[in-house]
C-alpha cells in the first residue's frame, strides 16, 4: 500500500496494476472527480479528507481536476459536496461508502 502523499506522482505499470480502494488489479485506481482510469504516465495524487465530517476516504485526482477545482482546498470541498449527495440520493452510500459517518 503506498502511504498517503501531496506530491504528484507519476503512475507507472505496478501502480496502475495494484489494488486501490477494495479493487483489484487496478480497477480502483481513478480520479474520483472526473472518473479518469489513470494509465502509465499519468500523473495523480491523494487529497487528504480524513477530517471532513462525513466525508473520509483521501481520494485521488489528476492533474487536470487539481486545477480546475482550484487546488486541494476546493477539492475538499468538492469532495465533501459529492459524498453528501451520494448519501442524499443513494441511501446505500452512507452505510457501504468511504463517505459515511465514523
Amino acid at each position: 500500500m503506498i502511504a498517503l502523499f501531496r506530491d504528484f506522482r507519476v503512475a507507472d505499470a505496478k501502480v496502475c496494476q495494484a489494488n486501490w480502494c477494495g479493487l483489484r488489479n487496478g480497477k480502483g485506481f481513478f480520479c474520483a472527480f472526473c472518473g479518469h482510469d489513470f494509465q502509465v504516465g499519468d500523473e495523480y495524487r491523494a487529497i487528504y479528507t480524513n477530517d471532513l465530517p462525513g466525508a473520509s476516504g483521501n481520494p485521488l485526482c489528476c492533474r487536470g481536476c487539481f486545477a480546475a477545482h482550484v487546488a486541494e482546498e476546493g477539492l475538499r470541498a468538492r469532495w465533501q459536496a459529492l459524498c453528501e449527495e451520494h448519501r442524499t440520493r443513494f441511501k446505500w452510500w452512507a452505510i457501504h461508502s468511504d463517505c459515511g459517518e465514523g
